[in-house]
């Protein structure tokens, strides 16, 4: 992909998660960027604050030789861990002063995600009905992924300096 970064390929998505599951709108962005082996940004670290207070991050790149797409939530009573790859969730609750905790495995359908948005596209057209996801909500997630490339400078590979070896 020449002409966008990761930024609009990849965390767009991830944003679009965010709202959804916090039903509230971001009101906060702090991208931190990086150019390692391509002109536009390949390796993206946002942090985000919505208006009800949730803070949330996406950490996503080009770089990494394998897909991986992992999303958890954190909340007072559960903590939520998602493969959005293998669609696998696993939910932990019930903590304990002990430390313990009850563990579980949700089931999850296994459509393909793709042909699954087009299904519902074609059905809102020929319906006349609201699709599930709106094009404003489409419009709002670019939207925040484009503050996120505004205002941040990406570091070229031409200005970078050498990554020093850590010793131990």
């Amino acid at each position: 992909m020449s002409n966008v970064g990761v930024v609009i390929d990849l965390a767009v998505h991830d944003i679009d998660l965010i709202r959804w599951f916090t039903d509230s709108e971001i009101v906060e962005v702090q991208p931190q960027l990086a150019s390692a082996m391509a002109e536009r940004e390949d390796i993206a670290l946002l942090q985000f604050r919505t208006a009800s207070g949730v803070l949330a991050h996406i950490n996503t790149n080009w770089i990494t030789p394998f897909k991986a797409r992992n999303v958890t939530v954190a909340t007072r009573n559960k903590y939520v861990m998602g493969d959005l790859l293998t669609r696998q969730v696993t939910e932990c609750f019930g903590f304990q002063p002990d430390g313990s905790y009850s563990m579980r495995h949700l089931s999850v359908g296994h459509s393909e995600p793709l042909r699954s948005e087009l299904q519902a596209f074609v059905s809102a057209v020929v319906s006349g009905k609201r699709p599930a996801v709106s094009g404003e909500e489409g419009v709002a997630g670019l939207e925040i992924a484009i503050r996120c490339l505004q205002n941040t400078s990406v570091p070229s590979a031409a200005r970078r300096e050498r990554p020093r070896r850590l010793t131990g």
